[in-house]
Formats: C-alpha cells, sequence, structure tokens
C-alpha cells in the first residue's frame, strides 16, 4: 500500500512530480516548492564533450599526462626484459672469460694514473 499523510485537509501520497526547464530536471511538490534534481541528458553529453576538449588540450600542452594503456605497459615491460637479457648475457660472456683465465691486463687499467717512481717522493 502506498504511503501518504495529511497536512491540514491536504493529503499527498508517494508521487513523484517533475517536469524540465530547459536543461534541468525540476522536481515540483504539491504547494508549487521547486528543487532541482538532475540535468537532462543533452546536458550531460555537452559537459562531456567540453571536459573531453579541455582534456585534450591539457595533454597537448603536457600539463597532464595521459594514463598508459595496457598495450604501452606491456610493451614497456618487453623492451625492459630484453634489456636485462642483454645485460644478463654480456655479463655471462665477461663471468666465462674469467673462469676460463683470461683476465684483463692490468697495465691497461693503469693507463690513465701516473706512476710513481720507487725511491722519490720523501719516502
Amino acid at each position: 500500500m502506498g504511503e501518504s499523510f495529511a497536512f491540514q485537509g491536504f493529503s499527498a501520497s508517494n508521487l513523484l512530480t517533475c517536469y524540465i526547464d530547459g536543461d534541468s530536471i525540476v522536481q515540483m511538490d504539491m504547494i508549487g516548492n521547486r528543487k532541482v534534481i538532475g540535468k537532462t541528458a543533452e546536458a550531460y553529453s555537452t559537459l562531456e564533450a567540453t571536459t573531453t576538449e579541455y582534456y585534450n588540450k591539457l595533454v597537448e600542452l603536457g600539463v597532464i599526462v595521459p594514463e598508459k594503456t595496457a598495450e604501452e605497459m606491456m610493451r614497456e615491460m618487453q623492451k625492459a626484459m630484453c634489456d636485462m637479457a642483454g645485460v644478463i648475457a654480456a655479463l655471462r660472456t665477461e663471468m666465462e672469460g674469467l673462469k676460463n683465465g683470461h683476465e684483463r691486463d692490468p697495465a691497461n687499467d693503469r693507463k690513465d694514473v701516473p706512476v710513481r717512481e720507487s725511491g722519490t717522493g720523501g719516502e
């Protein structure tokens, strides 16, 4: 059963009276009070178009960096994994060289360091 109430000889039920005024949806009660309760679909479409336009302009200016798509994140992860595989392969080659006794020449490591002659320098 519907709920209703009485106020000095006036009765109302749970009936909701609304009308469209421009781009607003307005609720009006039985004594004429009005209250904006929403906007029309056309108003939301206009707002969405304006928001999208501003967003795209901010992205173009570099103020906003758009979120990466799943495909972009996967592409970056694959590139990072390929780079890491290259580093691992280089390290593996270097370790095998060290294990096989092909060490680097220590004389080449001191190329830019001045060689101190023994017996000089007040020692």
